[in-house]
């Protein structure tokens, strides 16, 4: 069994010949402190990982990828409100105000570098108006929502991906796709 196989084998209740093997990556001071733990520099931390364990992983292929962007559509703009006392008052690219240290940036919010710990002072949502607004920034017809190569590539991978998922998620994939017409519609 391949590393897909196994994947899609336990997502849809199967029974994979293992458990599949898929670790998240490290954030940058996760990263510095295995180095300081032993970690060589430069050493891929994977496959230097699974050496270390002494297991078989296979690095799993990426999906095929379509040029769509999921994101809202604008974005806020990321910017730093006011700085005071160690601390850097930010708009995110979500909307959300907060606190964080300003030992690190707005784009650490974005980017997920690093764990930054926040004080939530403000969501772009507080009532019924707000989520108005808000909806229209994830309108799934915005025509900057797909690349331009989407018309061409994007049936043709979906297609693939869905024929080598098997039936069972290409259900859920075709179940969630009509929940979200349905929300956007709501």
């Amino acid at each position: 069994m391949n590393s897909r196989e196994r994947f899609i084998e336990t997502l849809t209740f199967g029974k994979p010949d293992r458990i599949p093997f898929s670790p998240g990556g490290p954030r940058e001071s996760t990263l510095a402190r295995w180095h300081k733990e032993g970690l060589p520099e430069g050493a891929d931390w994977f496959d230097y990982l699974t050496e270390t364990l002494g297991i078989e992983a296979g690095k799993t292929n990426m999906p095929a990828s379509i040029d769509v962007d999921f994101r809202m559509i604008p974005q806020f703009e990321e910017k730093v409100l006011d700085h005071k006392g160690g601390s850097l008052i930010v708009q995110d690219w979500k909307g959300n105000v907060c606190e964080i240290s300003d030992q690190f940036d707005v784009s650490y919010l974005r980017d997920a570098k690093d764990f930054v710990t926040r004080r939530w002072i403000k969501c772009p949502v507080e009532n019924r108006d707000d989520w108005e607004q808000m909806k229209t920034r994830y309108n799934p017809d915005d025509p900057g929502r797909f690349g331009e190569d989407f018309a061409r590539d994007g049936t043709a991978v979906l297609h693939a991906e869905l024929g080598r998922m098997g039936p069972a998620c290409a259900k859920c994939w075709r179940a969630s796709y009509r929940y979200g017409q349905r929300w956007f519609r709501w």
